[in-house]
């Protein structure tokens, strides 16, 4: 394991603005950043979350490095990018990598974390670096199981400074928020055909629709296939427009476990503890008629980055950033080095320019985002202007093969910068992996 000098940590922890502070991370699985109301959502979904974030720097652009939580956490862990630096062993991070966990544990911190979700488990190298480890989750777990055994692993700590890393499984699905919650964000017609209603209820599983489908088919409502999670799935506008009410559901049900986490520190180690806000991929909730994620737009891989440093005003950075700046953040706010050759910058210190590339992928494909401008990689490049359109449904590469070029130039800089270790390495091809086990299917194809 790499050593640091006592004069680098000294020097490190006079710069830092919470010094030995402790560090809790939590991230929620599949949450899209435009579902809470401090990246602009209309509905209430996330109050605990938007009070935190008033006084908490906000990064309004971040992306995640993945479209799913295999390759993602490895990453958000590591500071690196999934498959451009051979992270990933058969799926599962390589026990060579140096983890945020192990790095503060050398430090002197208590590394702990609970789990409330496979992918991100033990088994695909979640754990690494933790002392403590609670893996012991239901399947799917709500996030009050997991705020419970959070609670318990805290009482269990009695060692400070402390790292915690907890990872819910909401929003995630299945949407199964429950009636109530659902009806809460859901704003169609009253007499409409909906979820929780009938004597064959559709929930909690949201994707058996035969009972709705059938309904809005005798409405004359349009019926579109979608693919999805394990293959694809006839829908009609409006029991999207629901799916998006479940999901937003199971967001506050998250938003509910953590406004009661952050509740539960005493006030004197509240006052000394650095937040951390992100998660592993967005969903698709019917963008590019598409239910879930496993994709690289927007609308997965844009994902809520929130800090909160004790005593620190509040701010919001347009700037663009990743999730593997979360490490280097994490270690210099706390007074620790970074070390050499992350991919990731601390976004606490000097804010990288604009212009930096934005990186997500997958082992066979990758999206590349700079100055507004989004290229997806692949036998046939699609490139979409962020500014203008948002929600990628125009592919401009024929239009402007000069941006093309100059992005395709920006990227394979970045896959010639890989160190010497990591190119002897074989990447198996996660997606292959994702497949046998099941979670993505053939006819879901990267973009």
């Amino acid at each position: 394991m790499p050593s640091v000098s006592h004069a680098a940590t000294e020097a490190s922890a006079a710069k830092a603005p919470c010094p030995r502070c402790n560090v809790l991370l939590v991230t929620f699985d599949a949450l899209r950043a435009d579902r809470l109301g401090a990246y602009g959502h209309s509905k209430p979904t996330s109050p605990a979350i938007d009070e935190l974030a008033a006084r908490s720097t906000v990064f309004l652009r971040n992306l995640s490095q993945s479209g799913s939580t295999i390759s993602s956490v490895p990453s958000l862990h590591t500071g690196k990018f999934p498959h451009t630096d051979r992270l990933l062993d058969d799926g599962k991070l390589r026990d060579s990598e140096d983890t945020l966990a192990e790095i503060l544990s050398r430090a002197g911190y208590r590394t702990m974390a609970v789990i409330a979700h496979r992918y991100a488990s033990c088994e695909w190298g979640g754990c690494q670096g933790f002392e403590k480890v609670d893996s012991d989750y239901e399947a799917p777990e709500a996030a009050e199981t997991t705020l419970e055994r959070a609670h318990k692993m805290l009482a269990s700590n009695d060692r400070e400074p402390f790292f915690l890393w907890i990872h819910f499984r909401v929003p995630h699905t299945p949407y199964a928020p429950g009636r109530d919650a659902f009806l809460a964000f859901y704003d169609g017609p009253d007499d409409a055909p909906k979820y929780y209603e009938g004597e064959s209820p559709n929930a909690p599983i949201p994707f058996q629709t035969q009972r709705l489908l059938r309904a809005y088919r005798e409405r004359g409502e349009p019926v579109t296939n979608f693919r999805a999670l394990g293959g694809r799935l006839d829908l009609t506008p409006s029991i999207v427009s629901q799916l998006g009410a479940l999901y937003d559901g199971n967001v506050r049900a998250g938003d509910t476990a953590f406004g009661k986490l952050l509740k539960s520190l005493p006030a004197e180690q509240a006052d000394r503890t650095l937040v951390v806000i992100a998660s592993d991929h967005g969903e698709s909730l019917g963008a590019h008629e598409r239910v879930g994620h496993n994709t690289l737009y927007q609308d997965v891989v844009h994902t809520p980055l929130i800090v909160h440093v004790p005593g620190r005003k509040g701010a919001r950075v347009e700037v663009p950033t990743m999730n593997v700046d979360v490490l280097p953040t994490v270690l210099a706010a706390v007074g620790q080095p970074v070390p050499a050759g992350l991919r990731g910058v601390d976004l606490l210190g000097s804010l990288p320019p604009r212009t930096r590339p934005i990186l997500a992928e997958y082992s066979n494909g990758q999206v590349i985002v700079i100055d507004g401008w989004a290229l997806h990689s692949g036998r046939q490049p699609h490139l979409f202007d962020l500014r203008t359109d948002p929600g990628e449904t125009k592919n401009v590469a024929k239009e402007r093969p000069d941006r093309v070029r100059d992005l395709e130039v920006e990227l394979e800089a970045i896959r010639e910068s890989v160190d010497e270790k990591a190119a002897e390495r074989e990447d198996t091809p996660v997606l292959e992996k994702l497949r046998a086990l099941g979670y993505i299917s053939d006819d879901q194809p990267v973009e």
